[in-house]
């Protein structure tokens, strides 16, 4: 049972932060087509807006939210690979 313990010089920081980022990118984009599709069946369906006013609200909805989750190389929640913590060097 001792042996299961890591330490820190034998975590793999550089695999986990990219894991990591690729995670977040997924619940970023899942979200993003969730609040696209959801106004979009709403207006369709529930309104008299019909096919075209759920489409417009869609290309909306879609073009604010890529516009403010969009790829950066700035920004809050964003770590370039080159900024990926690396693990200490075990001595």
């Amino acid at each position: 049972m001792a042996e299961d313990v890591h330490t820190a010089s034998e975590v793999d920081l550089p695999a986990h932060a990219e894991t990591y980022h690729h995670f977040n990118q997924l619940i970023r984009w899942t979200m993003w087509s969730l609040a696209v599709i959801l106004p979009f069946l709403t207006v369709w369906f529930c309104t008299s807006g019909g096919f075209l006013g759920g489409l417009a609200t869609a290309v909306v909805v879609g073009v604010v939210g890529y516009y403010l989750l969009r790829p950066r190389s700035e920004g809050v929640g964003h770590l370039p690979k080159s900024e990926f913590p690396t693990a200490p060097h075990a001595q």
